[in-house]
């Protein structure tokens, strides 16, 4: 959000610099990319056996819905940050502020699915 409203700044004042909208974008893409890291451990496959079981049956019953939210709440807003980090370089910040804007929308989209998950399932997906 912070990197949206940051963004939507450019529209209004178009000659600021980018580089803050660029590190923006760079600490989004690098959360995204932690917390796809960090799904085998909190599905128990790797390090943790007491929740191994809660996430074989996570995986088992709600395996549709959890592909919902990695492909949804984590993949495809990394290919945005992604394409906005690059936007933002060839100074495209319009273009820039958009990506952001549908970034936040599957995000939400996402958390809103992870939550879901938890409340149901008792894992931090």
């Amino acid at each position: 959000m912070t990197g949206l409203m940051l963004g939507h700044s450019y529209l209004s004042t178009p000659m600021l610099s980018p580089r803050p909208l660029r590190h923006m974008t760079m600490i989004l893409f690098a959360a995204l990319a932690l917390q796809l890291l960090a799904l085998p451990f909190y599905l128990g496959q790797f390090g943790f056996p007491a929740a191994a079981q809660k996430g074989s049956e996570l995986l088992n019953v709600y395996g549709l819905i959890l592909g919902v939210r990695v492909a949804i709440g984590l993949l495809f807003p990394l290919v945005l940050a992604a394409l906005a980090w690059h936007t933002t370089r060839i100074k495209a910040m319009r273009s820039a502020t958009g990506l952001l804007y549908i970034g936040v929308g599957v995000v939400l989209t996402g958390e809103i699915v992870a939550k879901v998950l938890f409340f149901v399932a008792g894992l931090p997906v």
